[in-house]
């Protein structure tokens, strides 16, 4: 029988060749992405992907030395009709290098806020502990602003750039996060101002719009259609439950029943995020797959979950504290449990900050056992001693990070 091929040329964003990029074709069979054939780029960045049948299929590339982020063919990933005895040619890509993200930890009093730099080097960033503070590149400088919520009477203010303090609003929020709700390229900021305000948002750092006028239990982002468009799911409370912004267009019911906690994650790299959700003791965990399919994932409550892709495999894992006498639990590639820790933290976030392409786990585990970094899914390495009101992760300076070091802030005796 004839074989459709897709074929193309995947580059940096200098527009340099990229030899050795693993390039994957993923058959829509109905109901899921199926991997349909897999070919590695010539010396010249060039692929052929043949033996395809007629069907639809969408293009992945994945750089097995880390250097490059997995992206799709023109990052949504688009669609791409293929008919047996055809060529589908100029399936190209650029691929961006890896992100290299800071920590950023609010110490609390005395000590303020601090920056694991570029994962060599400790730098003061504000003697004020904050409310709360999340991170995203506003204005399309390719490194991430430090949007946080000092409380009042200061309000919120920006770190922009790593370099200057802008101030964003007056009023201290109840909740923020960010995303990118229409693909833009520049991260728009939601933001929860209670009642009476309810849900306004920064968009493209230039414009407020009210989103709702209720104030929401909780907020988090992820684009879980595919469109290349963060949706924001809220969880509005018991009367109401779960709603997505879709598109920042659309308003869609969720769930009726209103969670205990929400992430959003690819867990199994079909370009889709999902959102893992937490309902309770009674209910447990369960995942909206692809925005079509409910899964449960397990029957406990957790005390708290991040996501990230901890094994460089294009899947995002499911970081979950069950709390004692359980611990951390990581759901791998969507397929195993595996256990991290024994003990239960106080709080966990996710971040590469070694540039490798494996997002590595930030664990603080209280006093008197302080912060500890889960490096590449195979070691452990201390990062301070003293246990933080809270931390985030973002590449703040647009620089590629080093090597861990143990070096602590100026403060320490």
């Amino acid at each position: 029988a004839l074989a459709g091929h897709i074929t193309g040329t995947v580059t940096d964003v200098a527009g340099n060749p990229l030899w050795n990029i693993e390039v994957t074709a993923f058959r829509w069979n109905g109901s899921w992405w199926n991997q349909a054939n897999n070919v590695s780029t010539d010396t010249a960045g060039h692929y052929d992907l043949g033996g395809l049948g007629t069907g639809t299929y969408r293009v992945g590339f994945w750089d097995e030395a880390r250097i490059y982020a997995t992206e799709y063919y023109d990052d949504v990933p688009n669609d791409i009709a293929v008919t047996a005895g055809a060529t589908i040619p100029n399936i190209n890509a650029q691929l961006a290098a890896l992100p290299r993200n800071e920590v950023i930890i609010d110490f609390g009093d005395p000590y303020g806020l601090w920056v694991w730099m570029n994962n060599d080097s400790w730098t003061s960033l504000h003697s004020l502990s904050a409310e709360s503070m999340v991170t995203g590149d506003l204005d399309r400088s390719d490194q991430d602003e430090v949007i946080i919520d000092f409380g009042a009477p200061y309000g919120i203010w920006m770190w922009v750039n790593n370099s200057t303090w802008v101030k964003l609003h007056n009023v201290s929020p109840e909740s923020m996060v960010t995303g990118d709700i229409d693909a833009s390229g520049r991260d728009d900021v939601i933001i929860d101002f209670g009642t009476p305000y309810g849900i306004w948002v920064r968009m493209n750092n230039t414009t407020w719009v009210q989103l709702h006028n209720l104030s929401p239990e909780s907020m988090i982002t992820g684009d879980i259609d595919g469109s290349g468009r963060d949706d924001v799911i809220i969880d509005f409370g018991t009367q109401y439950g779960i709603w997505v912004r879709m598109n920042n267009t659309t308003w869609v019911q969720l769930h009726s029943i209103s969670p205990e906690s929400m992430v959003t994650g690819d867990i199994d790299s079909s370009g889709q995020d999902e959102v893992i959700i937490d309902f309770g003791a009674q209910y447990g965990i369960w995942v909206w797959l692809n925005d079509t399919t409910w899964v449960k994932l397990h029957n406990l409550s957790p005390e708290s979950m991040v996501t990230g892709d901890i094994d460089g495999s294009g899947r995002d894992d499911v970081i979950i504290d069950f709390g004692a006498p359980y611990g951390i639990w990581v759901r791998m590639n969507n397929t195993t449990w595996v256990q991290l820790h024994s003990i239960s933290p106080e709080g966990m976030v996710t971040g590469d900050i070694d540039s490798n392409g494996r997002e590595d786990v930030i664990i603080d585990f209280g006093a008197p056992y302080g912060i500890w970094v889960r490096m590449n899914n195979s070691t452990w390495v201390q990062l301070h001693t003293i246990s933080p009101e809270s931390m985030v992760t973002g590449n703040i300076d647009g620089l590629r990070s080093g090597a861990l070091l143990s070096v602590e802030p100026p403060f320490v005796p």
